[in-house]
């Protein structure tokens, strides 16, 4: 009785674990054609109920892959951080590279790049934004060793050229940069702003002034004029190659661009005051609200601070002296027009005064 028993439990159990087997299958299914579709939200739920009957290493790639593709970095993470690095396949890691890559931890994106540059050694895209974020962190040697094993492969990738003549061009290696920078465009990237700048400030270094004003040109043109450096190194080879004309408006165009607006400038010092205002560098302080003065006259508000600072500073005679200015300054507002923060600064400025006084005696 016990073994007929034992038999028709074993059979219970058995059809209860194939079930579930043909659910799991059903809903991973499910997922996957989701997936392809591009409904990510409800593949999403499928693969996370087929998590509730088993939770395997396939099917956590298929999850960080959904949150990849959602944008959702830090749930990726947390799913594929629990496989080891053996059972991640190129598009896991990938994944994991570039989730790293978007939430900056610099740490793990440069060691999961490098597992994947040693284990797919011709996955040229991921290679070539490897060597872009060492080139971007100032790491430009890094970033050579990377390409270097690439294009012994394959030298004909655009994307691995760029990174390599940038690296090149940021090691001072201009030569080398500059053949890179000719083969770019020998392969039909002769449109792009960076290649030709960097190509002309190349053949600048070397003194090669026309064809450095050939490329440079290109690269003002392509930047519709609106690039400092690209105008201010045309001028400099115009200028080298006799085109006089052409050289000035270059550079009165550069430095157009290179004005920093007035207004921008006057709340940098101010808020620059306030911090030394806060650490207690009375004398820094100072010199601040005087550029802030420099660039807009007597600004009231900034009268009264400098005031301030002078009497913070014990240095009575100018805090008077400025006191006055302050007060001469913001008495020519006509009162219905006072707002009351100056009415508020020119009660306590009188009152301050007086002491100010005193204690300059």
């Amino acid at each position: 009785m016990s073994r007929i028993f034992s038999f028709f439990v074993l059979i219970a159990v058995s059809i209860s674990a194939y079930s579930q087997e043909m659910e799991y299958d059903l809903l991973i299914s499910q997922g996957d054609s989701l997936m392809i579709n591009y409904n990510l939200p409800e593949a999403l739920q499928k693969y996370e109920q087929a998590a509730r009957i088993s939770h395997t290493y396939e099917l956590r790639k298929r999850i960080g892959n959904c949150h990849y593709r959602r944008g959702a970095y830090r749930q990726c993470i947390a799913e594929l951080e629990q496989l080891p690095d053996s059972s991640l396949d190129h598009a896991a890691m990938r994944n994991l590279y570039f989730c790293y890559q978007n939430i900056g931890d610099r740490k793990k994106m440069y060691y999961m790049g490098e597992l994947i540059r040693v284990v797919y050694p011709y996955d040229g895209e991921l290679i070539a934004n490897l060597a872009k974020n060492y080139n971007a962190d100032e790491k430009p040697e890094l970033a050579a060793a990377a390409l270097i094993p690439y294009l012994e492969r394959d030298s004909t990738s655009l994307n691995v050229l760029r990174q390599y003549a940038e690296a090149k061009f940021f090691m001072l290696e201009f030569d080398v940069a500059r053949e890179t920078y000719k083969r770019i465009i020998e392969l039909g990237d002769s449109t792009s702003y960076n290649v030709n700048y960097s190509l002309g400030i190349c053949y600048l270094h070397y003194e090669d002034f026309e064809k450095a004003y050939s490329c440079l040109r290109k690269a003002v043109d392509i930047s519709e004029r609106k690039k400092m450096g690209s105008l201010y190194r045309l001028g400099m080879a115009c200028v080298k190659t006799g085109r006089a004309a052409e050289g000035v408006e270059c550079l009165t165009r550069s430095l157009e661009l290179s004005k920093t607006p007035s207004s921008l400038l006057f709340n940098l010092n101010e808020l620059l005051a306030d911090g030394y205002e806060q650490l207690g560098d009375y004398r820094n302080e100072q010199y601040a609200l005087k550029d802030c003065l420099l660039l807009e006259g007597s600004h009231n508000r900034i009268l009264y601070k400098l005031a301030l600072a002078y009497r913070n500073g014990k240095d009575y005679h100018n805090a008077a002296v400025t006191y006055r200015q302050f007060l001469n300054s913001a008495g020519m507002v006509p009162e219905n027009k006072r707002a009351d923060e100056l009415k508020q600064m020119m009660s306590l400025a009188e009152a301050d005064l007086k002491n100010v006084e005193k204690l300059n005696k």
